[in-house]
């Protein structure tokens, strides 16, 4: 069985600049969020909306919130930058309106900011380098082989390129380079992922 072998485990989190998906629009969406630098929200709507946003967060330390109108439109863009994002209140006539909201972290330039999302915590995997176990030095970043890692197959998520996988045991961190590929194993499948070591 090949859970029998997979015996570390591992955080794999996933780049993004969505922190929050796409979910009914309430009076209070909590979302902790941090932007690889200091970013202003973004959110669409999925109906044109009129009311008012309150965005809740921090910026260097120091709590901070904005206030964004909108009216008649399905997005609302804030200018304020924010280190943290904490909460998203919506009044009551965007919430009688209905419809979904999504959140993304954006420059004040309109390009994407990214955060790190946790696509799954303590997921068992085998960090393998031509069929052996892999010793992980804490030090060099020189790779001469090219590492793989074996998750068994879940329906619940599939890991993509750019996945960072972290061993819990050891904090070491690989990130999936390239399209993972789906192998059986007796009649067990397994993704199999091509890692490199990886560093910010």
């Amino acid at each position: 069985m090949l859970v029998s072998i997979c015996q570390s485990l591992v955080n794999i989190d996933r780049r993004a600049n969505t922190f929050v998906s796409s979910t009914a629009v309430a009076s209070s969406i909590t979302s902790i969020a941090t932007p690889k630098i200091n970013a202003c929200v973004i959110l669409k709507f999925s109906t044109a909306q009129t009311g008012t946003i309150t965005i809740n967060g921090t910026l260097d330390g120091s709590s901070t919130n904005e206030t964004v109108i909108v009216s008649s439109s399905k997005i609302a863009v804030g200018i304020k930058l924010f280190s943290t994002t904490t909460s998203i209140s919506l009044d009551s006539n965007i919430v009688s309106a209905g419809g979904t909201v999504e959140c993304k972290f954006t420059g004040q330039d309109g390009g994407s900011i990214f955060t790190t999302v946790r696509v799954v915590s303590g997921f068992p995997a085998r960090i393998s380098r031509n069929n052996a176990n892999l010793a992980v030095p804490n030090s060099g970043t020189v790779q001469v082989e090219k590492t793989k890692a074996l998750l068994p197959y879940t329906e619940t998520f599939e890991p993509k390129d750019g996945d960072i996988i972290s061993l819990i045991e050891t904090s070491n961190r690989f990130m999936v380079v390239g399209s993972p590929l789906i192998e059986m194993v007796g009649f067990n499948m397994h993704y199999v992922c091509t890692i490199e070591r990886y560093e910010e």
